[in-house]
């Protein structure tokens, strides 16, 4: 019994590994993204294309609580393939590269920019008990990235029960 079992974790896990290569694989392949995002991180990868202060696409700079994923990915919607530059002169740079190559198009959010972080009023749901918390909670990114994720995901409620809080 005891062999079995080990047989039969040593099947899940290489089962496991495949899976985790495959995901890897897309992961580098940039799958799912746009064709100028895709191109500027291919170009980014290989070299061809030197940026400083060109940071990458919101999703990859989150790192997002386990069973809250599909959460942030609903919240931000395509935002979440939006290139992070340091300043609009990054962008332009990308965008000059984007538009001589014909490789497509690319939106661009910049970390110069004055980010409203003013705050979420709490308060006003700290009584609703199916109210988890707002998305901004379930997510941890670099201090440099945190004012341009929370002016995004700040003022999104993550709730437990919608028609609860529908009423």
């Amino acid at each position: 019994v005891l062999k079995q079992s080990v047989v039969q974790l040593k099947e899940n896990l290489a089962g496991l590994n495949s899976r985790r290569e495959f995901l890897e694989d897309l992961k580098k392949r940039y799958e799912g993204f746009d064709a100028g995002v895709k191109a500027l991180l291919q170009a980014k990868d290989q070299g061809v294309l030197k940026l400083e202060g060109f940071y990458g696409p919101l999703a990859n700079l989150l790192e997002v609580e386990k069973g809250y994923e599909q959460v942030l990915e609903v919240s931000l919607g395509n935002e979440v393939q939006s290139l992070v530059v340091e300043n609009l002169q990054v962008a332009k740079e990308a965008i000059r590269f984007l538009e001589s190559n014909q490789l497509g198009e690319a939106t661009f959010l910049y970390l110069d920019h004055a980010w409203q972080n003013d705050g979420e009023n709490r308060n006003e749901f700290s009584s609703i008990t199916c109210i988890k918390g707002f998305a901004i909670d379930f997510v941890k990114t670099d201090p440099k990235f945190y004012p341009l994720v929370s002016s995004r995901l700040k003022r999104v409620l993550v709730v437990e029960d919608l028609d609860a809080v529908m009423g």
